[in-house]
């Protein structure tokens, strides 16, 4: 089969599929929602979006398949399916930190990837489903958590997912400068496929331009529910 190409029939058709299980996620979700299975919802989904992630990290990393620029858990996708399980599999208050870093980096990051995928292989690789399923599976989890589960972003939210985030950017990207890695994207190359990373200028000047529009992006995606929210709620 061809190599996947952007914005052709198999990129729009993988859009429409991950569509269709957010929505029966959240459907899901939603009937479960302050139940007593609501609990059996978050563990069967955080113990997929765990043992689908091990699993292809365990096989990336098998010798053979090892690629230092691609095999390491470092990647913003990492970390964001890391906290869709914790915030999962934990519950708890909707305020709390680990629930609102999966709703910034789920959906105001991850749908970059989905819409710039930075793919080549066909469908008949397992990495193209891999691929799309890891993707599918953390923006799915800011989905069930918004729609379904309350979590409702906050300036105290926004803050904390800045400073987790660039506490996470500054390691990976002196790691990048010294391997030439492209990990969190901040690295000298950017991907072939066209990404809006081809709008930012050369390496290093770029770093600074994701750094700002990521806290941009973060902010705009707390205004409209900040300015909604009653004082002391």
């Amino acid at each position: 089969m061809e190599p996947f190409a952007p914005y052709g029939k198999t990129h729009f058709a993988m859009l429409l599929l991950c569509a269709a299980g957010w929505l029966l996620a959240i459907r899901a979700a939603r009937r479960r929602r302050d139940t007593p299975r609501e609990r059996g919802f978050r563990l069967a989904l955080g113990l997929f979006i765990l043992l689908l992630n091990t699993a292809w990290l365990a096989c990336k990393v098998t010798p053979g398949r090892f690629e230092l620029a691609t095999s390491l858990p470092l990647h913003l996708c990492d970390a964001a399916w890391m906290a869709a399980v914790w915030s999962l599999l934990s519950g708890g208050d909707p305020r709390r930190l680990r629930h609102q870093l999966v709703y910034y980096w789920g959906l105001g990051l991850s749908p970059l990837g989905l819409l710039t995928p930075d793919l080549e292989a066909s469908p008949a690789a397992i990495s193209f489903w891999a691929f799309w399923l890891r993707h599918w599976q953390i923006v799915g989890a800011a989905l069930v958590n918004l729609a379904a589960f309350r979590v409702r972003p906050s300036w105290r939210g926004f803050f904390g997912a800045c400073a987790v985030t660039a506490a996470l950017v500054a390691p990976v990207t002196l790691f990048n400068a010294v391997f030439a890695t492209p990990y969190f994207y901040t690295g000298p190359s950017v991907p072939e496929n066209p990404t809006p990373l081809d709008l930012l200028g050369r390496w290093p000047l770029r770093i600074v331009w994701i750094v700002l529009l990521t806290a941009l992006l973060f902010f705009l995606m707390t205004l409209p529910a900040a300015l909604r929210r009653k004082p002391g709620a």
